[in-house]
């Protein structure tokens, strides 16, 4: 095992350094070891022949460049050759019960072969037999060497484009014929078996889209040919269409990104190809998408929206190449046929465009983040009266469209308002438009539907964060800064109504949006409004709101509330306390919570002053439920108050618990050897001993709160 892992770090070393010679010579080195009758040390003789690989490969990636690609493939593997025969040799005499024992290591070294020199020249060593294998045969994995497409498909990576489709695209033709003659003759077992290893030939083809060679080579030739087979199974092959979104992305991916020195050599040729494609193929993926609706009412929900999402991934990743008229075009195509969809004159192109009104409006909030400053005002124009349209549907399927379609108003205003154009905007125009919206927003919060909500949180910190950048610089003029405490007054109530919402992603991003409200008010002098705004929310009519509130006031307190003044403090403070006696456990729990952030944030001496009313939460009937947050304050409180001042005031029932925490801090204050002596004649308590330092940088708020989660 030491050996094993020695020889791994040197390959791979020798791999960094260039070596070229060493690792030419090491293939031959490792035959003896590799012989099927020493089968017994492959679990560790395996891994460094995969190390070999790997280091081959980084050479090949980093050093060689693409022209010179072939050649030096080749080379390298006439020097290969004889150790990829007896792995695959290895791989065919191998039985059920030892291929789990080395299965899996071999399985990796053959696919960083596969990695290093390519799967063409695995394939010349390997060659398969899934069609020349009868499916009935026991062997057939082993015989027809089925199992390679698995090794493949994880591995193949910067090969050729022009090789799969020479090679894999007859043998996916040749599998689906028969699969259609099986199911012609009623063989339906045989057919789904044809079917199967269909879907795993298709599954290679992203593979070979990561970092390809020789993308415009393949994708261009012929006329295009190879591109026009992919759009025909994005249009008629839905079992297959994920594997060609998934290659599509990739490929556009790469070319933006390069992620090595081989795709950064290739990055304008590559581009180059996709542009020239887009105008073409973008139309038909479009196409393919709003098919993908029709098709998954009777899918599984799951599987069709990540098929979806897949879609929407690809096609956004595609439109990042394209050229921006391009985009705009399509753009202005797709609004069209929505509005046509939701309120157009013709009775008959209306009911013909309705049931792709959802996807149509996911293409078209998809596209905006993408487009240029031009198109926004259309964007604008199209997507805010839908903000309100649920409350406008009459039947049931109406309402079901309007919700979605709402949704995705949502999505695209705040893609608007994120656009770069925007945000480079400033100025008054800039804050003229960005306080539009918030009237709009404001407005529309009544006809919010529950599947439209989270996209309207995320709105809501969108906009937070774009009026802090527009209007945060303007707050000395007049009515500025009016202007915004009127914003904050008309979403602040949704906001705390929202922190304590049943979807986790809808309480992230009402907390992200107090934490982005109360953070531009306290550093524009606006402590006091935004105090005043929270505490509202006490005076609500159901524990929830008040205990949104205190949620909110120990945030605010928590990360702002060293820029209060003592008088605004204690103010809150007071009025946050009276809750203590409250009979309800959610809101009880939520002002204890309070109270611990108060003896963490308060100098000693302001503390003090708070104490006797701080403390009468030991008088609540709900305070077995919360144990381990008494307890880490009065930890807290053991630390910064003078034991006499704190036993004084601290409840005589209670002083078993005080004592014994101040014990426990005694004990950490003695020296290490003294401790550990001690912990053989005192109680221990591990859970005790965690107390922050008062010198520690301050804890991020989720942190802070994070060990409160676990009790009821």
């Amino acid at each position: 095992r030491g050996v094993k892992k020695a020889c791994v770090s040197f390959f791979g070393a020798a791999g960094a350094a260039g070596d070229l010679a060493l690792l030419e010579a090491l293939p031959e080195l490792c035959l003896p070891a590799l012989g099927y009758e020493a089968k017994g040390a492959f679990r560790h003789v395996l891994p460094a022949v995969t190390a070999i690989f790997q280091a081959l490969e980084d050479l090949r990636v980093s050093q060689v460049s693409p022209s010179e690609m072939p050649s030096w493939t080749a080379a390298r593997f006439v020097k290969c050759r004889g150790l990829l025969e007896l792995l695959v040799e290895a791989r065919d005499k191998a039985r059920g019960a030892e291929l789990c024992v080395f299965g899996d290591e071999l399985a990796a070294c053959l696919g960083a072969a596969a990695s290093a020199l390519g799967p063409e020249h695995l394939l010349q060593v390997a060659p398969l037999r899934i069609l020349e294998t009868p499916l009935n045969d026991k062997s057939y994995e082993q015989l027809s060497r089925s199992w390679l497409l698995l090794v493949l498909r994880s591995s193949v990576r910067r090969t050729s484009v022009v090789f799969f489709a020479s090679t894999f695209l007859p043998l996916a033709s040749a599998l689906k014929s028969r699969a259609t003659q099986a199911a012609a003759a009623s063989h339906d077992a045989v057919g789904k078996r044809y079917l199967t290893l269909l879907e795993h030939v298709w599954a290679l083809l992203p593979g070979f889209f990561d970092e390809p060679l020789d993308l415009g080579a393949a994708l261009l030739a012929e006329g295009g040919k190879l591109a026009k087979q992919l759009v025909t199974v994005l249009q008629q092959e839905p079992e297959l269409r994920d594997h060609v979104w998934a290659a599509l992305a990739g490929a556009c991916e790469v070319a933006r990104e390069p992620r090595s020195p081989l795709s950064e050599a290739l990055k304008d040729s590559n581009r180059a190809c996709l542009q020239t494609l887009s105008g073409r193929v973008l139309p038909e993926m479009f196409n393919a998408y709003l098919a993908m609706y029709s098709e998954s009412k009777n899918q599984d929900p799951t599987r069709a929206g990540h098929s979806r999402q897949a879609a929407l991934d690809s096609v956004l990743a595609l439109v990042r190449i394209a050229d921006a008229a391009l985009a705009a075009g399509l753009f202005k195509r797709m609004v069209a046929r929505l509005l046509k969809a939701i309120s157009g004159e013709n009775a008959a192109d209306a009911q013909a465009e309705r049931p792709h009104a959802v996807p149509i409006a996911d293409l078209a909030s998809a596209l905006v983040p993408h487009l240029g400053a031009d198109s926004l005002d259309l964007a604008l124009k199209v997507f805010t009266p839908m903000l309100g349209g649920a409350a406008a549907a009459g039947a049931e399927d109406e309402k079901t469209t309007a919700n979605v379609l709402q949704k995705s108003a949502y999505r695209a205003v705040l893609g608007v308002v994120k656009h770069p154009a925007c945000a480079a905007m400033g100025g008054q125009e800039g804050g003229s438009r960005v306080l539009g919206l918030w009237n709009t927003i404001r407005d529309s919060r009544q006809t919010c539907s529950p599947a439209a909500l989270k996209a309207r949180i995320a709105l809501i910190e969108g906009m937070l964060t774009v009026t802090e950048q527009h209007l945060a610089p303007r707050f000395r003029e007049p009515g500025v800064k009016q202007e915004y405490v009127q914003c904050l007054t008309a979403v602040m109530p949704e906001i705390l109504f929202h922190l304590r919402d049943q979807s986790t992603a809808v309480r992230e991003a009402s907390r992200e949006c107090l934490h982005i409200a109360a953070t531009t008010a306290v550093h524009q002098e606006l402590q006091s409004e935004i105090v005043t705004l929270i505490s509202a929310g006490l005076a609500g009519l159901t524990r929830h709101s008040k205990a949104s509130a205190v949620d909110a006031l120990s945030r605010l307190m928590y990360e702002h509330g060293s820029k209060f003044k003592e008088d605004l403090q204690d103010r809150l403070i007071g009025v946050v306390l009276l809750l203590l006696g409250d009979t309800d456990a959610q809101i009880w729990r939520a002002v204890l919570k309070f109270v611990k952030v108060i003896v963490y944030v308060l100098p000693r001496l302001r503390l003090s002053k708070h104490l006797p009313k701080l403390l009468k939460f030991f008088e609540s009937r709900h305070l077995a439920s919360a144990k381990m947050l008494v307890r880490s304050i009065v930890e807290r409180l053991v630390k910064v108050i003078p034991a006499e001042e704190l036993a004084e005031v601290f409840p005589s029932n209670h002083q078993p618990l005080l004592q014994y925490v101040q014990r426990q801090q005694a004990r950490l204050q003695r020296p290490k050897s003294t401790r550990a002596k001690a912990e053989d004649e005192e109680d221990g308590d591990a859970e005790m001993e965690g107390g922050a330092d008062d010198d520690a940088p301050k804890e991020s708020w989720e942190a802070f709160q994070g060990g409160d989660a676990g009790e009821p």
